[in-house]
């Protein structure tokens, strides 16, 4: 006998629509890992390029090897980001392209633009 039709009434209801009602919101592990964007050593794709390209340009600049620990750093920094909203860089980035300051804002209290 399948254990639904051992359940009476309500149970069999909360059963019927998802599971028990618990109260709390939960996530099923193979929904956030189809929604969350692509990771490349616990960052995201764009976060690891621009880390690439910083690196890279500091390494051409200086010459030293030391750079690799430079690089370390800025990506542990990415992955503490990375770990608490892993779209951090569309974000902020979609926030600067609308919410952009002008340079005379703190003249009138206010963004203002010549026409």
């Amino acid at each position: 006998m399948r254990a639904s039709l051992a359940l009476k009434g309500e149970e069999r209801k909360s059963l019927k629509f998802g599971g028990y009602m618990s109260g709390r919101i939960s996530s099923d592990p193979l929904f956030v890992g189809l929604t969350r964007p692509t990771m490349i050593f616990g960052v995201s794709v764009q976060y690891a390029l621009l880390n690439m390209m910083v690196s890279i340009t500091i390494f051409i600049q200086k010459s030293s090897i030391y750079v690799v620990f430079i690089a370390a750093l800025i990506h542990f920094i990415g992955y503490l980001l990375c770990f608490k909203e892993p779209r951090f860089m569309e974000i902020y980035a979609n926030y600067a392209s609308k919410c952009n300051q002008c340079s005379n804002k703190s003249y009138y209290g206010a963004n203002s633009y010549n026409v």
